[in-house]
Formats: C-alpha cells, sequence, structure tokens
C-alpha cells in the first residue's frame, strides 16, 4: 500500500471509527510527528471549507485495507468481499464528502431471502439510506441505495449481514446524483376499518396483539397504522368508491360494496390516522360506486340521475366533466381543512379503457364485444381529457402541491412482446393519446403483477424506463402483490394464481417468497430512471390488510365483494396475499420495508417533545444514529434483546422519552426486529 493511501486510512480509522474496535493506534500506523501534523491539517481543511469527495478505499475488494469488520468473519475471495454465514456482521468504512445526494452501487451475490441483508450509506447530518439485497444464488445483481444525504464532512458505507446470507460484494461506487431520491414505500389500506369492523384482528410477528379488542375502532385502525410506520412504511394508498352500498350494485344486481366502508366518511378517517402517524398519502378517486379496473367503470349512480334526461351526447360529457370536477375538489377540500394534502392523487383507478362508461371510452366497443360493464360506444379521448383535466384543476386548486397520477392496469408484458419498441407499448398508445388532447398529469401510475403478466422485476424496470425516456414522467407502482400461501385458507386458489416462469422456484407462494419478491422489487425500483432526472417514486402494496376472517362456524366474512341476494361476503381472493396470514399475524415480509430506509435529516434530541400517546397505545421506538429513541405512554417494561441473546429490560414511567446508546445491530425490541446502525 502507498504511504498516502495508508495514511489517509489511519485518519478515518482514528477519528471516526465509532465502536473503537480491531483499530490499529494511529502513532504505530504513520508516526507520532506525522499524525500530528495531519490532524492540524484535516482540522484547518475543515474550517475553511466543505470536504472534496474522495474515492472509496478498497472498492473493487483488492484487499480488506481501509474496511473495518465486526462481528463475524470476511475474507476476499477472486476480486470479492466474502461474509460468511453464522454470524451477525457489519463491514464500513467513511469517507470525505462534500454536501449533496448520493447514491451508492454493488454488485452482489446472496444466498437467501431470510433475515437480514442489507446495504447502507449515511452521510454527515442526516439518517441512513439503506436497501435489502435481493436473493441471487446464480449470479451477480447489482444494488442501489439511493438519495443518500449529506452536509460536508463524511459518508459511511456498509454491509449488514444478520448471518442468514453467504454473501459476495465487489464493486462498489458512489455518485452523486442529479437530484434527491424520494421513494414512499407502503401499501392499501382502504379496506382497513371493514376488516375490523367484521371481526378481523392484528398481531405482530410474536403473535402480540396490536390492540385490545375492546378499544373503539378507530384506536384498533391507528395502532395497526402506527404498527405498519414502525416497520418501515411512509405511505398508504386509500381508495375513495363514491356511495358503495346494496342500492348501487354491479351492472348485473349480483354484486355489491358493503355500505360504510371506502365511502367519504371512511376515507377521511383513514386519512387522518394516515396523516397524524406521519405518513404520505396517495389518495384515489374510483369515480364509482363499485369496483373500477380497465374493463369496469360505472358511473355513480347519483351522476347518472344527473344525466337522465339528456339526450345530447356532448351536454351529458359536459355534465359528468363538471359533476367529476366539483366532487373532486370537494373531498380535497374537505381534507384540506383538517390539514391534509395528499403527496399523490389518482384521478380513477386502472383506466386502460377510460372512465365513466361509456362516455369516456379509450377504444370502441362494437356491439359484438359488449356487456354489462361495457356498453356499445366509441371512443372518446376529447372526453377523457376533459374528465382527467377537471380532476387536476380541482387537486391543484386546492393542493397545489400534491402530484396528479393517471394509473393504468398491469400490461408489463408488453415488454416481452415488443422489447424496446415503446411505440408498440399499450402505455404509449394511451399516453400518447392522452397527451395529444392536452390532458394534464404529473405521474405515470401502474401496476405490476408477476402472475398476471409473467414478466421479472427486471422487464417492469426495462419497460419503466423507456416509458421515462419517451413521456419525460416519473413513475408510481400503484399495485403489487404475492402469494405468501399457495391457496385461500379454503384450499382454492387466490387471485393471483400464475407466476413468472423464473419465479416459481426461486420466489415460491411461501412467507420466504414472498419477502424476497418484494426485496428484488424495491431494489429494482430504485434503479428505474438511472442517468435521467425522472424516477420511479416508489411502490403500493396490494392489499396489504385483507385478511381473513370467519365466524365460529368456519364461513368466511370478508369478500371481495357481497352477493345482494343472499348479503353474504362472496371468497376473499387476497387473503394469501396479504403481509398478515390467515389469523392476523404479521409476516416476515415487512421486514423489507425495515430494511430499506430513507435519509433524513437528524434531529437533536435536545428538539424533541415528549408527547403524550392515546391510552392503550404501544410505545414509540425510533432508530437513532448510534441508540434507540423510545417514548412511552405509560408506565411500563421494554425489553432489548440482541440476536446473540444479550439484552436488559428497562423501566419506563408515564409518558417517558429516552434515548438508549446502543452499538449497531439487529435488535428484538418488545418482540419487534429493529436496526441500529
Amino acid at each position: 500500500m502507498n504511504k498516502c493511501r495508508k495514511i489517509y486510512i489511519c485518519i478515518c480509522q482514528l477519528v471516526f471509527n465509532p465502536l473503537g474496535k480491531q483499530i490499529q493506534s494511529f502513532d504505530m500506523c504513520i508516526g507520532k510527528k506525522i499524525g500530528q501534523r495531519i490532524l492540524a491539517l484535516l482540522l484547518l481543511n475543515s474550517a475553511i471549507g466543505a470536504i472534496t469527495a474522495q474515492e472509496l478505499s478498497n472498492s473493487d475488494f483488492n484487499s480488506l485495507d481501509g474496511w473495518m469488520v465486526e462481528g463475524g468473519n470476511a475474507s476476499i475471495e477472486n476480486g470479492k468481499l466474502h461474509v460468511y454465514p453464522g454470524e451477525e456482521t457489519r463491514i464500513w468504512q467513511k469517507t470525505p464528502i462534500a454536501q449533496g445526494s448520493y447514491l451508492i452501487k454493488a454488485d452482489v451475490q446472496s444466498s437467501s431471502s431470510e433475515g437480514t441483508c442489507l446495504v447502507y450509506g449515511q452521510g454527515e447530518g442526516f439518517t441512513k439510506a439503506s436497501t435489502a439485497i435481493p436473493q441471487a444464488k446464480n449470479k451477480e445483481t447489482r444494488v442501489l441505495v439511493k438519495g443518500i444525504q449529506s452536509k460536508d464532512g463524511f459518508l459511511e458505507v456498509g454491509f449488514i449481514n444478520d448471518g442468514s446470507h453467504d454473501l459476495f460484494i465487489d464493486n462498489i461506487q458512489v455518485e452523486q446524483e442529479r437530484k434527491p431520491f424520494v421513494f414512499g414505500q407502503g401499501g392499501d389500506i382502504t379496506e382497513l376499518n371493514y376488516v375490523l369492523s367484521y371481526g378481523g384482528n392484528f398481531f405482530d410477528e410474536t403473535g402480540n396483539p396490536l390492540y385490545q379488542e375492546s378499544d373503539p375502532i378507530e384506536v384498533r385502525a391507528q395502532n395497526v397504522i402506527r404498527y405498519l410506520k414502525r416497520k418501515g412504511w411512509d405511505m398508504v394508498r386509500i381508495r375513495l368508491t363514491n356511495k358503495p352500498g346494496k342500492s348501487q350494485p354491479d351492472n348485473t344486481n349480483t354484486y355489491y360494496l358493503p355500505e360504510g366502508f371506502q365511502d367519504e366518511k371512511d376515507c377521511l378517517l383513514l386519512a387522518e390516522l394516515a396523516h397524524e402517524a406521519e405518513m404520505k398519502i396517495q389518495f384515489t378517486f374510483n369515480y364509482s360506486d363499485y369496483w373500477s379496473n380497465g374493463e369496469r367503470q360505472n358511473i355513480p349512480a347519483d351522476w347518472k340521475s344527473e344525466i337522465q334526461w339528456l339526450n345530447d351526447n356532448n351536454a351529458i360529457v359536459s355534465k359528468l366533466t363538471t359533476l367529476l370536477g366539483n366532487y373532486t375538489k370537494e373531498i380535497m377540500q374537505k381534507m384540506a381543512d383538517k390539514g391534509i394534502f395528499p403527496e399523490y392523487v389518482s384521478l380513477g383507478n386502472e383506466i386502460n379503457g377510460g372512465l365513466l362508461f361509456p362516455y369516456g371510452y379509450s377504444y370502441n366497443v362494437p356491439a359484438s364485444n359488449a356487456s354489462k360493464d361495457m356498453p356499445e360506444g366509441n371512443a372518446n379521448w376529447k372526453a377523457i381529457c376533459g374528465f382527467i383535466n377537471a380532476g387536476y384543476d380541482a387537486v391543484k386548486s386546492v393542493s397545489p402541491q400534491s402530484k396528479v397520477v393517471v394509473h393504468l392496469a398491469d400490461q408489463t408484458g408488453d415488454y416481452r412482446k415488443h422489447g424496446n419498441t415503446v411505440d408498440y407499448y399499450t402505455y404509449s398508445w394511451f399516453f400518447s393519446n392522452l397527451e395529444k388532447g392536452g390532458g394534464k398529469y404529473d405521474v405515470i401510475g401502474a401496476s405490476y403483477y408477476p402472475s398476471w403478466c409473467q414478466s421479472t422485476v427486471s422487464d417492469l424496470v426495462n419497460y419503466c424506463d423507456k416509458l421515462i425516456q419517451k413521456f419525460h414522467k416519473d413513475i408510481l407502482i400503484m399495485e403489487s402483490g404475492y402469494n405468501w400461501n399457495p391457496t385461500r385458507k379454503d384450499g382454492y386458489e387466490g387471485q393471483l394464481n400464475q407466476n413468472a416462469e423464473e419465479y416459481k422456484n426461486l420466489y415460491p407462494s411461501s412467507p420466504i417468497g414472498q419477502k424476497g419478491f418484494l426485496t428484488e422489487l424495491i431494489n429494482g425500483l430504485k434503479i428505474i430512471g438511472e442517468g435521467t432526472n425522472n424516477q420511479c417514486m416508489g411502490v403500493l402494496y396490494w392489499d396489504p390488510v385483507m385478511i381473513h376472517v370467519e365466524d365460529e362456524r368456519g364461513n368466511n366474512k370478508t369478500g371481495w365483494a357481497h352477493f345482494v341476494k343472499w348479503n353474504t361476503a362472496d371468497v376473499n381472493v387476497v387473503e394469501n396475499t396479504t403481509l398478515f396470514d390467515f389469523e392476523g399475524k404479521a409476516l416476515p415480509v415487512l421486514d423489507v420495508y425495515l430494511q430499506n430506509q430513507a435519509s433524513q435529516e437528524e434531529i437533536l434530541s435536545s428538539n424533541k417533545q415528549t408527547v403524550a400517546l392515546p391510552s392503550g397505545a404501544r410505545p414509540t421506538i425510533i432508530p437513532e444514529k448510534g441508540g434507540l429513541l423510545i417514548r412511552t405512554n405509560k408506565a411500563e417494561i421494554i425489553s432489548i434483546f440482541r440476536l446473540n441473546g444479550e439484552g436488559q429490560f428497562l423501566h419506563f414511567s408515564d409518558n417517558e422519552e429516552r434515548i438508549l446508546p446502543l452499538p449497531s445491530g439487529i435488535y428484538i425490541v418488545n418482540g419487534e426486529k429493529t436496526i441500529v446502525y
């Protein structure tokens, strides 16, 4: 090693090793007199101005020089870092960095989807950003950690393996980003109050209830949302249905959505609870009293009554445009009155075929192809653009900062059919027509299910990259899901009854298979738009809380819809794709969100305020730099244990807030896994 590199490494080891483990003394490394001069120059440079970015030491792993290894064993094999399974291991180094936004790239191979395995980066004055490492046994996969914010100072780059993984790492790079990266992760909570009202209950991963069954439904819902927040969620989706109920059934008069759920009152309550939990909100207007998707967009009953005496098609479209705009503005204003301004607002749900059928068709529906859901009619892009623009203007008039989303159903299979020929994609056809007609939107919303599109995350990344190159818009994955069990509880197949061929063995329909898929998905989404000014803004899971609920005889109580004839629920087609099992116990997949964290500006503990939590609420546990912030509303005992069994029980008093300094690692706090960096 040359002398300059040796001096640089020793400075970093002396000054910036927080644990003081396995470090040579500075004097032994470069000599006392040289050391004193170097430290003086370092302090002077720090006082004069920003420290410029430097290369990582041994980023190609010719040796372990410059890397700190804590815990388990690691070695260099064929120019790669090999982290052995069996023991919890952390490997890291610090490098000088100037103020800005950065990303880390690394080529990795991991043997498993179990446990915790991640790449992280932390800049001066900010919390760590991290990305979970996907399973890739026989090939390298690229992992990106994006949005690493830093003030002038040092950037820490590292890896954590809880011992479940045989891990290889190579080719680590640190680059400055074009602009700060924004990524939201969470899922749809629209069915939460429905499930709770019909007797569903939720438990953490150890089986502890998230609330008392005697708690009011609002408290139960809030505790579930707060639990998801603690597990790493930072965004929820809420879908508003105009007036669900038996008096507004589907067009065949067979099914209806139960009254009192997914309506204005229910959705505004969910928005309040999410806002209180400091979640971002994606708010969807279904513009229907029933389910809406690519081939079903039923006009709300109240709006039908407004147009029933109009015979002129243009007059009908004009009236519907006004009704849509007024309704959108009214709901947005009701949220604004409560201080709620959704980050994203979707105008319709999966509107491939258009909206408000048959007046807003995106393609012709001849009599030969007509159905109850899609009556005969012709494409009318002028109407579609008018509807979209009325909603867009209504949203912006109340909440200018909200991003307006136009959301289409999954068409990722187009990439396998047409490759890089983007003009042949369904999304290209739709958004080209929308823009040609003057339709206004901010974000392309997409659904992605490997079961339906028979396509991999890699296909999705390439597909989205081509759309970004053509339309120069950000993308938000509005829906995705994966089986944690091959069937529903009754033994029959659920909604996602197929799978992409590549995933059948890699990610079987099991709790760990589900976890592995989501790990790969989130990492892949961070790669979208690389090298451009656009990106994927996040992913929302479908439908994470729609768990199985049954009566004392084993009859299903929660279903995708209810029968008009019997007033009972049909089957729950997503109960084997949720993030909780058939009994409502949290699944391992939730750990993926913990391992994918965003970089946030650190708040000094002296600026924190003690906040009394509602009666019965669980303690708040927040990872801080070098420890945990714990806040309780009542006297109780908090258990904190390492994976090796070492730990302690701490007594907390009423409304106490305490910061506990802890070494980096993985902890079980009151039964929940928490990572301290």
